[in-house]
């Protein structure tokens, strides 16, 4: 059997989010942009994470994942994150933190449907901040949401494959299988 190897497969971890900066288009204009909205997202951060919380805790599914964990220190997470949106900065140490944040709801079990789906939360919350610098910053903050997603979710796709990679004996075996072709 003729076991393809895609070179997408090649890249992991923080080199996800060099790539995807480049392959979705993050211009030196968008992060200059996105950085001059600093100080309206700080002011903007805690009701955003007062937001999310709300959201996680009005549901049992998601609340239980967070109940052991101080709220004022959940909401100070959630702020900084936000803030960090709008850095300006989104380089290697920006991407290893977003893996990171990935790593610890992997890490809590938490299935990825429900991360996912806050970010409605942050587009909204993200937008309205973004609007202050036109429509060029809403879409450098889509561009740079679209990012965070994206190195987010490779937290649970590495996470995945190293499991299936372990029972199957290698990385492209387990790759075969989820693409169903063994």
């Amino acid at each position: 059997m003729d076991m393809p190897q895609h070179k997408s497969w090649e890249i992991t971890g923080p080199d996800v989010a060099a790539e995807l900066l480049s392959w979705i288009n993050v211009t030196p204009e968008d992060c200059q942009l996105l950085g001059s909205l600093y100080e309206r997202a700080k002011e903007r951060s805690m009701t955003f994470a007062q937001d999310f919380a709300g959201r996680i805790l009005a549901a049992e599914q998601t609340a239980e994942y967070i109940a052991p964990y101080p709220l004022d220190v959940l909401a100070k997470t959630l702020a900084n994150w936000f803030i960090e949106l709008f850095s300006g900065t989104y380089d290697l140490t920006y991407a290893e933190a977003r893996i990171r944040i990935g790593q610890v709801h992997v890490r809590l079990g938490l299935p990825v449907r429900y991360p996912i789906a806050m970010f409605d939360l942050v587009t909204r919350h993200g937008e309205q901040v973004a609007a202050a610098g036109g429509q060029t910053a809403v879409e450098a903050f889509r561009k740079i949401l679209s990012l965070d997603i994206a190195v987010f979710s490779q937290a649970y796709e590495e996470n995945q494959l190293t499991h299936l990679a372990n029972v199957m004996g290698n990385e492209r075996l387990a790759r075969m299988l989820l693409m169903k072709e063994l």
